[in-house]
């Protein structure tokens, strides 16, 4: 079967779902390609920054509708000094089991042609000004198309390369007991260990995310059900160990990606022309600093506006280059800092010391890109 579309988008996680959404609001054609064939756990951290909230409400998600937590201090953990700040931007936290569906739905409310299960094998140049894009079951031909692959590669596009792309990422739903439940209220907390270091939040109902990183050498020691892994690290660090002492593991096995290219920042216009690529295919801002999701939610949105506005891939991947890149570069130096314990304790003894450090930091790694889309 070969439609005709304006704009094909591949993937259907929070960049390809809300740049459809986008899109087809203003007319276009759109054709969303979702290589599952249901909404599915995703390997992140599951914090919304408080850039990230504006734009989720302007493509109609209801976080208050949907439990959401609220987080307003995060609190970082070592292996001997600890510190707590208030966040200076207040954040949620939702899983994107639940965040995904309602993109999708809303996505499929605005008029997008969603293909769950319908996953991408390659594109076709038709005449220079157009593209056929070739699922496994269905082929498309249209004029733009939305790469937001999130951690997965899609060769047509190019291959990332990170500087730092050592680390396995893990995910695993937990129930904590009422004390850790109470004690992480409002907040997310990260904890640093010798191999890796994981953060853990509140999302909606009774279950937190833990999410971590582990270096390769870790990650072939470490056990593969996720009650097991639990166990393994929580003796990983004294603090960590609090926190999961009495845990269930609300999923059998953990989710796995590797490898995060961290560091990487797209500078250059896919290898196919009118191909805009987004969120992580944009660039890979380490897990750390929360946003992630911000920056997949943003891109997007700029995105929209250059392919409705007849704009370039060129301008568009160098826009968001100059948008993001000095703080992917700053969160790497945070990212290198707090990969060792020890590094990470004197970071943490500094920022007691001198608490401004911490809003500083912050404020570093914020990709303010909502104000850039807006200016533009």
């Amino acid at each position: 079967m070969t439609t005709s579309f304006d704009v094909a988008v591949i993937g259907g996680g929070v960049g390809g779902a809300s740049c459809a959404i986008r899109l087809a609001r203003a007319g276009s054609r759109v054709v969303l390609f979702e290589k599952e064939p249901q909404t599915h756990h995703k390997v992140c951290g599951e914090f919304l920054s408080a850039e990230a909230l504006p734009l989720l409400t302007e493509v109609g998600i209801d976080l208050d509708a949907y439990g959401a937590s609220h987080i307003t201090s995060v609190g970082v953990h070592g292996q001997r000094m600890s510190m707590t700040a208030r966040l200076p931007q207040a954040g949620r936290g939702l899983s994107r089991l639940r965040l995904d569906e309602e993109l999708l739905r809303n996505a499929e409310a605005a008029g997008v042609w969603v293909l769950r299960g319908e996953r991408v094998r390659t594109l076709e140049s038709v005449d220079g000004t157009r593209f056929r894009v070739l699922g496994e079951q269905t082929a498309h031909v249209v004029r733009d198309v939305v790469c937001a692959t999130g951690k997965s590669d899609f060769r047509p596009v190019q291959t990332r390369q990170g500087r730092d792309s050592e680390w396995v990422g893990f995910k695993i739903h937990v129930h904590l007991r009422p004390e850790s439940r109470l004690a992480l209220q409002e907040r997310i907390e990260l904890f640093v260990f010798d191999g890796g270091y994981a953060g853990l939040c509140h999302v909606e109902g009774f279950r937190q995310n833990l999410c971590f990183l582990l270096d390769r050498a870790r990650a072939r020691e470490a056990p593969r059900r996720a009650e097991d892994l639990l166990r393994w690290l929580a003796v990983r660090t004294p603090a960590l160990s609090l926190r999961l002492k009495g845990a269930d593991a609300l999923m059998p096995l953990p989710k796995v990606v590797a490898p995060i290219p961290y560091g990487f920042v797209r500078t250059e216009p896919a290898s196919w022309p009118q191909v805009y690529a987004i969120g992580d295919q944009a660039a890979v801002i380490p897990s750390l600093t929360g946003d992630g999701m911000a920056i997949a939610l943003m891109s997007a949105r700029r995105a929209a506006d250059h392919i409705l506005q007849g704009g370039s891939p060129e301008r568009f991947q160098k826009e968001m280059a100059d948008a993001i890149g000095p703080q992917v570069a700053f969160a790497y130096r945070l990212h290198q800092i707090f990969r060792s314990p020890r590094w990470a304790d004197r970071a943490l003894a500094l920022m007691r010391v001198m608490p401004a450090l911490s809003d500083w930091a912050f404020f570093r790694t914020r990709v303010r890109i909502a104000e850039f889309n807006l200016a533009k």
